[in-house]
C-alpha cells in the first residue's frame, strides 16, 4: 500500500513538472517565426534532392542498359518456348512413326 502511494506521489510530481515546463515553453514556441522552419525545410529537401541526383544510381542510370536487360529476358523466354515446341514436335513425330 505504501509503495503504491509513493508511486502515485511520483506520478503527480512528474505530471506537474511536465505541465509547468509546457506552459513555460509555449510562449517561446509561439514567438518563433514560421519562416525559419519553412526555410529549413526547403533547404532540407533541396539537399536531399541534390544528394539523390548526385548519387551513384542516378549518375550511372542508362535506359540502354534497361532496354538490353528487357530484351535479353524476352529472348530467354522465347528460347524456352522454342525448346518446348521442339520437344512436343519430337514427341509427336516419334509417336507417329511408331503408329506407322
Amino acid at each position: 500500500m505504501i509503495i503504491q502511494q509513493i508511486f502515485f506521489f511520483f506520478l503527480l510530481v512528474s505530471s506537474l513538472a511536465i505541465i509547468v515546463l509546457f506552459f513555460k515553453k509555449v510562449p517561446q514556441l509561439c514567438s518563433i517565426n514560421s519562416e525559419v522552419y519553412q526555410n529549413k525545410e526547403a533547404n532540407f529537401f533541396k539537399k536531399k534532392i541534390l544528394s539523390f541526383k548526385n548519387s551513384r544510381f542516378v549518375s550511372e542510370f542508362s535506359w540502354i542498359n534497361i532496354y538490353q536487360r528487357i530484351l535479353s529476358r524476352i529472348r530467354v523466354l522465347i528460347l524456352r518456348f522454342e525448346k518446348r515446341i521442339a520437344d512436343h514436335l519430337y514427341y509427336i513425330r516419334k509417336r507417329n512413326s511408331k503408329e506407322d
